[in-house]
């Protein structure tokens, strides 16, 4: 999988890029390796809430899948946590999906080809 780093307002350091690159490539067992992860860290400074707010969005392109998720904390660190743990919410839910989808479709034909009968003259 492929990951693009974007940051706005942060210096990205060894310590954030390090954890980042541990919690994307938790997300590589989910994906295709052709898979491209945009990943972009900000700080916000006009929020509702006070203080320093940070936020972490990720963007997924990967043929046939896109996802979006976006986290927001006081801290940057559980604002990644936030945001991998919805992609990778996203991303099995359609894993899980396509899986169903491809089983539904194979029973079906198992159940046709088992009914067939070449005998019979159908």
């Amino acid at each position: 999988m492929q990951v693009q780093t974007k940051t706005t307002g942060i210096a990205l350091t060894p310590d954030i890029a390090a954890y980042l690159e541990k919690k994307t490539t938790a997300l590589e067992r989910l994906v295709s390796p052709q898979a491209k992860l945009y990943v972009e860290l900000a700080r916000e400074t006009e929020h509702h809430e006070k203080g320093t707010i940070y936020r972490a969005e990720f963007n997924f392109h990967s043929p046939g899948k896109d996802a979006r998720a976006v986290g927001e904390s006081a801290d940057i660190l559980s604002a990644i946590d936030q945001a991998k743990d919805e992609l990778a919410e996203q991303l099995r839910t359609k894993k899980d999906k396509d899986k169903t989808l491809f089983r539904r479709g194979a029973k079906q034909v198992k159940d046709y080809l088992q009914s067939w009968n070449p005998w019979r003259g159908e």
